[in-house]
């Protein structure tokens, strides 16, 4: 989701985002699940700031190894993201995640998730720190 800089700092962002996963999670989903690049790889420390607001707002990292799948055909996987889940949810299921996951590369790449991805049961839902 992505609020344009006119229209910022006026917490149209912040309900944007706590309507939509509401709306959601009243309709059953399990979970809502965002993507924010890690701020503690090289060259993404300006990523701190949205990470921080959305942990800010509630949301929490799912402490797991992810790559976003290729999102179309040439493109490359993204394994700089960090995997969040929206509130209020206050504990996550590994059954859960992997069943997104594997929905997620079943549409865009028509085939299993990357072999990397490392899911953990029980799920830790942590906070990062700016150090």
């Amino acid at each position: 989701m992505v609020v344009s800089p006119a229209a910022r700092r006026g917490g149209l962002g912040r309900t944007l985002l706590a309507e939509a996963a509401g709306e959601l999670y009243t309709n059953g989903a399990p979970a809502v699940f965002g993507e924010v690049n890690d701020p503690r790889l090289p060259g993404e420390s300006e990523a701190w700031p949205r990470l921080l607001r959305n942990q800010r707002w509630g949301a929490r990292v799912v402490d797991a190894r992810y790559i976003q799948p290729a999102l179309a055909p040439g493109l490359a996987r993204d394994r700089g993201l960090l995997l969040i889940v929206l509130p209020p949810i206050p504990a996550l299921a590994a059954a859960t995640v992997w069943a997104f996951v594997r929905e997620l590369y079943d549409v865009t790449e028509h085939g299993p998730p990357d072999e990397e991805i490392s899911i953990a049961d029980p799920v830790r839902l942590v906070e990062l720190c700016a150090t």
